[in-house]
């Protein structure tokens, strides 16, 4: 069993999507001994803009919130 994960943020259905509280991950996480390292990617990060920005702040928001590194 893994004890650390990588949140993907590229696949369908996936919790930063789906309306999943950041809170909820991390409860679910710690409930399972399980650390969370990090989230996948921003993509297309070769494209910066306004639109990556806000993306890359979500991201960083619910990485912190659900407790990743």
């Amino acid at each position: 069993m893994a004890d650390a994960i990588e949140i993907r943020n590229d696949l369908k259905g996936i919790e930063i999507e789906d309306g999943t509280a950041p809170e909820v991950v991390r409860d679910l996480c710690a409930a399972r001994g399980v650390e969370v390292l990090s989230i996948n990617a921003l993509y297309p990060f070769d494209v910066w803009n306004q639109e990556r920005a806000a993306q890359a702040t979500k991201l960083a928001q619910y990485a912190r919130d659900c407790g990743a590194r």
